[in-house]
């Protein structure tokens, strides 16, 4: 009885082992998950505050105006457009311009937080017309220029504003090979993008 007993116990302990082993594994993966997001949070967070401290660097190396305008001394103005692609009526009262660093965390926060709401409520009711000027921060993201050269050549094919989505969704992609990835993605002509790319064909514009 005693050896009988011993055994079962052998066996209950065994089967335990086994059937823990996959619940531990769940358990881990479970736990992985939240670590690996909240460990691209702060290494975000991190590349934000390294891009504020070279603004804010940047800021105090310029001259401090002495005394605030006067509200005289702003004038309406015209601004060429040019030849560029927008979102909204060509005709909509208000035409709103964002000057952008496709590498930018800041850019990034406002392309995927905040215009989806401004396009839904605003442009999509005729309310805005929405432009984006490239405006890369050579200093802070040397590979934002090339960016912006992404979106132009995509541009020719009629793909500006998806190549600009896929920009932002993905600011870690910032090689000649991410770009032209990037470009197949969206069914672009592969020869005609590279040829416009290699081109410098928008270096002057940007």
């Amino acid at each position: 009885m005693l050896k009988f007993s011993r055994m079962l116990l052998s066996s209950i302990a065994v089967a335990s082992m086994l059937f823990a082993g996959p619940v531990l594994a769940r358990t881990a993966d479970e736990i992985k998950a939240p670590k690996e997001e909240v460990a691209a949070m702060r290494e975000g967070q991190e590349e934000m505050q390294k891009d504020l401290d070279e603004i804010k660097k940047l800021l105090q190396q310029g001259a401090r105006p002495s005394a605030a305008p006067s509200a005289q001394a702003f004038r309406p103005s015209t601004i060429e457009l040019g030849e560029i692609q927008s979102r909204g009526e060509q005709d909509a009262p208000v035409t709103l311009i964002e000057y952008s660093d496709y590498h930018c965390p800041y850019c990034r926060r406002h392309a995927t937080t905040v215009m989806p709401s401004i396009i839904e409520n605003y442009v999509n009711t005729g309310k805005v017309r929405f432009i984006m000027r490239e405006y890369p921060i050579d200093r802070l993201h040397p590979r934002a220029r090339t960016a912006s050269e992404a979106a132009l050549c995509a541009c020719k094919q009629g793909q500006y504003w998806g190549m600009h989505d896929a920009l932002f969704a993905d600011q870690k992609a910032t090689s000649d090979d991410d770009f032209r990835r990037m470009a197949a993605d969206l069914g672009l002509d592969a020869n005609a993008f590279n040829a416009c790319m290699d081109g410098d064909e928008f270096a002057a514009q940007i």
